[in-house]
Order: structure tokens, then sequence, then C-alpha cells
């Protein structure tokens, strides 16, 4: 999870940073197109904005934002973003001519930041560079068909219904479904229910949601039961009572492989990127002798004061 963790990190300070900054633009320094009013992106090789000499680009925009697998930036987030490079660039400059990046505190900060640079483009290039064959896959199919909720599909369940509040007024739809009444029509008038507007119709409900929704025991009378035949009352886990008429049931089954390859092959990518990424760092630390020192007994030390802010002197009324 550590590519993830560090991608997450640095949007975040991007996002933080564009909220924090968003000051008035000079007019020397401004986004070339508004791009709030713009239905999407730039395109590629554009330039986003300009500030003297410099420019900010749509390369350099895909480098500090994206995030796989994620969408691309709004065009609103992209003009923000823009707003933020120049806030930047502009309070750096100020703050070389005032000598602020010589502090332990800028230089540590810049450092880090560098340093996360380059652990980004690390990760990028573990996960370009990670591959899925199809012996993987195949391997991975055979060993979890009969587990993975992404090669069986589960039973499935599609039934009429109505819940009631007592056991009496369940008993009473059961009666007159019994009569010869309709189920559904039933069910809109009895049923409290949120589907009594639709008449208590149900399909292809998968196994685990009827147990959820309606409880073990109603999940347990309709494996059991036939196609047509009528139900109840069941008390369900919360306390209502349902009548129920089984329209039909699918059993579970196995999807084909080359249903479900291409699925699994970005399973199995995200999976063995994040396991060579972990190898490498575990590899890494052992080289070196890595430790972490920090312990319980630390976290219970007060952090340390905020700085105070110099306050103006109160104005005395003289008397």
């Amino acid at each position: 999870m550590f590519g993830k963790t560090i991608f997450g990190i640095t949007l975040l300070i991007i996002l933080l940073g564009m909220t924090a900054c968003s000051t008035d633009t000079p007019e020397a320094a401004k986004p070339v197109a508004d791009l709030q009013d713009q239905q999407s992106g730039p395109e590629t090789g554009q330039v986003i904005a300009t500030l003297g000499d410099k420019k900010f680009t749509t390369e350099q925009l895909d480098w500090i934002s994206r995030r796989r697998g994620g969408p691309p930036p709004s065009p609103k987030a992209i003009y923000r973003l823009a707003e933020y490079w120049m806030d930047i660039e502009l309070l750096s400059k100020e703050a070389k001519k005032l000598g602020l990046q010589k502090s332990e505190k800028a230089k540590f900060v810049a450092d880090f930041g560098i340093k996360e640079a380059h652990a980004n483009a690390m990760v990028e290039y573990i996960r370009e560079n990670t591959e899925v064959t199809d012996e993987d896959i195949q391997d991975y199919y055979e060993k979890n068909k009969l587990t993975s909720s992404q090669i069986k599909d589960p039973p499935r369940f599609s039934f009429s219904h109505i819940r009631t509040r007592t056991l009496e007024s369940a008993q009473a739809a059961l009666e007159r479904i019994q009569q010869g009444e309709d189920i559904n029509a039933l069910a809109k008038e009895l049923s409290v229910y949120h589907d009594s507007g639709r008449g208590g119709k149900v399909d292809n409900l998968i196994e685990r949601a009827v147990k959820t929704g309606y409880g073990p025991e109603f999940l347990k009378v309709l494996q059991a039961a036939v196609e047509g035949e009528l139900v109840g009352p069941i008390k369900t886990h919360n306390d209502f009572y349902e009548v129920a008429r089984l329209e039909g049931k699918r059993e579970a089954f196995i999807k084909p492989l080359e249903k479900v390859k291409e699925q699994l092959r970005k399973t199995l990518l995200y999976r063995f990127q994040n396991r060579d990424i972990e190898e490498r760092l575990t590899a890494l630390k052992e080289e070196v002798n890595a430790e972490i020192l920090f312990n319980s007994a630390m976290s219970r030390r007060q952090p340390p004061a905020p700085e105070q802010q110099s306050k103006e002197p109160e104005t005395q009324s003289r008397p």
C-alpha cells in the first residue's frame, strides 16, 4: 500500500495548498485560458498558464496531479492548480530574497519534498514494470473459482412478498392470497416495505442480500421452496413478518475464464504492484538496518506549545 500512500500524500499537499494559497493573481501572471468555463480539460502539450517567461504545461500538470485509476482533474481544478503554481513560484521567489530558504526547517521540508518526488517516481517505475501473465491469471482462476465473487456468481432469488408489522396481519394476507387475491396487488395495499409501490416484486437478488435484508430464516425458507410456492408467515431478523411467493431462483455458477480474464488481470496487477513495492522496501530496509525508535512512552509526551502570535497592546482609555 506504500505507493498508494505516497501518491495520496502528494495530492493532499497540492489540494491543501490550493485552498490555503488562493491569493489574488497579478496581471502579469494569469492562466492562459479560462478553464473554468471549459467543458473538458486542455489538450496534451497545451500551455495552461504563464508567469513571465515561465510556462505551466499540461505535461507538468499531469506530473503533479495524476492518480492511477482516478479521473483526470476537472477544468475548475486545473484552473486552481494553475493559480497554485503561480502562488508557489511568486512566494518562493520572495522567500529567497529574504533568505528564508536557509533555515533548518525550510531546508528539511524542501529536501523531504524532493525525496518524496523521487520516491513517487520509483513507485511509478515499479508499477509500470509489474507484469501479469496469462499463467498468473489461469492459476488464480483455478485456485479461487469457488470462493471469488469475481468468478463465481452467487445464487439469486426472485420473489414477491408482503411485509407486515404483526403476525396477525401476515396471516390475514396469506389467507387472502390463498383465497385467490393477487399477491402483488395486496403488497401495494398491505406491505410496509419500501418496494410496496411496485407490488413487492424482487428480481435476481443475490443470496447475501436476501440474508441481509430479510434475515437468515427467510433465506432458508426460499432455498427450500420451489418456484410458485407460497411461504410464510416468516419472522424476519428485525421483528417484521413476511409472506412471499418464490418466482424463481438460479443456482450459483462459475463464470468462464474468458469472461473474467481482463477483470482478474486488473485485480492481480494491483496486488502484484503493491507486492513488488513492499518487497523492494523490505529489501532496502534490511540493507541499511532501518529501525523505528518510536514507542508508546513517546506518544504520551506533551506536544510542543504552538508559537504565540504577538498581540497588539491594549489601548487604555484615559480617565
